[in-house]
């Protein structure tokens, strides 16, 4: 199958989503059409996905992988691009590159100010959020984890805490090898980053930041 027989494909599976989709924007088959357009020669479509955020409520999260060669060395690019959907077309506000990912895992909103995606790095994976500061859309927070990350706001800010558990592998009563988890790190957004707050024990991550 050729390059321009996978777009094609591609338009037509993705274009089926807008069907699911309750936004009048993303019925609009032409939106996929202008992001299909603006990718670089090359890239194939992994997400496409709408990012209702503040200041941006029309607008779509497009994940695109694209082969590079450099000095005889091969690698992928992932790119994380975003787009502002207005009437006259569309305007790329945002894009993120990483060499080192081999593959998104998921992509989606935590809050009408953030997006999180997780990444296959091999070993692990890197949890990335990207957040809506006064009109940018900034990079907040990067790290690696074995564990899905949990997002939850614990002291009643109306800011998500991000939760990123590690532990060990043991063996489980039958004999199965499972992961269990033993302690937590808490990363508190502060100004225009998350940074990491506290470590706690795994049990006790949903009340670290209570009153007493």
């Amino acid at each position: 199958m050729n390059l321009k027989t996978c777009v094609k494909l591609q338009a037509f599976l993705l274009s089926a989503l807008f069907l699911l989709l309750p936004q009048d924007l993303f019925a609009d088959e032409s939106v996929l059409n202008q992001v299909l357009s603006d990718l670089e020669k090359g890239a194939q479509m992994e997400a496409f996905v709408p990012c209702l955020l503040e200041k941006y409520s029309d607008a779509v999260c497009v994940v695109t992988d694209k082969a590079v060669t450099k000095r005889d060395a091969k690698f992928h690019v992932r790119s994380l691009s975003i787009y502002d959907v207005k009437p006259e077309g569309l305007k790329k506000i945002f894009q993120y590159d990483q060499e080192e990912y081999s593959g998104l895992l998921s992509i989606r909103v935590t809050d009408m100010s953030s997006i999180m995606a997780i990444w296959a790095t091999g070993s692990a994976t890197v949890v990335t959020l990207f957040r809506v500061i006064d009109k940018d859309i900034r990079l907040v927070l990067e790290v690696g984890t074995k564990l899905s990350p949990e997002v939850i706001d614990l002291d009643g800010d109306e800011i998500n805490e991000v939760l990123i558990s590690e532990g060990n592998w043991t063996s489980g009563k039958d004999g199965k090898r499972v992961f269990k988890p033993i302690k937590t790190s808490i990363y508190r957004f502060q100004k225009d980053k998350y940074i990491e707050s506290m470590a706690v024990p795994f049990e006790g991550r949903f009340t670290a930041l209570q009153i007493p």
